[in-house]
């Protein structure tokens, strides 16, 4: 980032909103929005739906994480992975894409979390804005859908 730029970069970022404030998530799409209209390939592995409607092209790796993942599940723009059955961020994508309040981002739709979901969010290193009672209404699809794969989990071992 420090040499004078070409136009002909290739950035490799991975996660690079972990951490960050919905604010500076907004920062950091404009700033990558910026290198690619300069010319530069921008190659990033996210999980951030915001990030993920705003991509030219996704890959979806799966279908789970460890010796269960890998393998590319869904490949081209949010709109076709988002109407792609075999796609496990599928679903959540087109959620995202086409909810009323697409361009919005997911910070300012929130539902109502409770005390045990803010724990289960900061036991998954995911924090309620702000310390407040709410969450992004993605994290609480995260937490439902976690729910559901968990009792799952839990039921073949009953």
């Amino acid at each position: 980032l420090f040499r004078k730029a070409t136009g002909n970069t290739l950035y490799l970022l991975d996660e690079p909103t972990t951490g960050l404030h919905f604010e500076d998530i907004k920062i950091l799409l404009s700033v990558l929005g910026k290198l690619v209209d300069q010319g530069n390939t921008v190659v990033i592995i996210e999980h951030n739906l915001d990030v993920l409607k705003s991509v030219d092209y996704l890959i979806d790796m799966g279908p789970a994480g460890g010796k269960d993942g890998g393998r590319i599940v869904s490949c081209g723009t949010p709109e076709e992975v988002a109407g792609d059955p075999s796609s496990v961020t599928g679903p959540y994508l087109n959620e995202i894409l086409h909810s009323p309040q697409n361009g919005q981002d997911s910070a300012s739709r929130t539902v109502s979390c409770s005390e045990r979901d803010r724990q289960m969010l900061r036991a998954g290193q995911t924090a309620a804005p702000n310390g407040t009672d709410r969450c992004s209404e993605r994290d609480g699809q995260l937490l439902r859908a976690g729910r559901q794969k968990t009792k799952r989990k839990v039921n073949n071992y009953v």
